[in-house]
């Protein structure tokens, strides 16, 4: 996970490890002017996020349910799956979700390509993606232009993203 957030703010991690004498991790990133601005992430109430839907897509069980009970503590309903695969075949019965939220990196078919099987069975529910492999997700995020969370992250910071993606797809279902 510190090789690949480090990797996705353009650093560079060197290990060096010598028997008997132990391991030394140097990590470099670049020289800035000026620090960027970020503006303060903002979590949605309770009220705006009642009845608002989200789909767990995570191979991991203990990543699975720390995110669905971090969803839960904002407010959110949460239906979970153990794979991409189960996720579709949920999405084939019913499009209740406001959101999907699944894991980049899974067995058989991960984030990128549930996108891509969602698009080409013309399942419009929008899909966000959670990460702990910044390098290789930037490039494919640059193709498929899909929002990403990469951990670790905070509650808030949790909470904020799936905010924004959630309300805004709930806003234009509504049109």
């Amino acid at each position: 996970i510190v090789y690949g957030v480090v990797q996705g703010l353009d650093g560079e991690v060197f290990v060096d490890s010598t028997q008997g004498a132990g391991t030394c991790i140097e990590i470099h990133f670049g020289l800035v002017d000026e620090p960027e601005y970020v503006p303060q992430s903002t979590v949605p109430s309770l009220e705006e996020v009642n009845g608002l839907r989200v789909l767990v897509v995570e191979d991991a069980q203990d990543v699975r349910e720390t995110l669905c009970e971090m969803l839960q503590m904002g407010g959110y309903e949460v239906d979970s799956a153990p794979s991409a695969a189960e996720a579709l075949t949920m999405l084939g019965t019913e499009n209740k979700w406001h959101l999907i939220l699944s894991d980049v990196v899974m067995p058989e078919m991960g984030g990128f390509e549930l996108a891509l099987e969602m698009e080409s069975r013309g399942l419009d529910t929008p899909i966000a993606l959670v990460s702990g492999y910044a390098a290789r997700s930037d490039a494919e995020m640059r193709s498929r232009d899909l929002p990403r969370i990469t951990k670790p992250f905070s509650l808030e910071a949790l909470l904020s993203f799936v905010g924004q993606h959630a309300l805004s797809a709930s806003v234009s279902t509504k049109k």
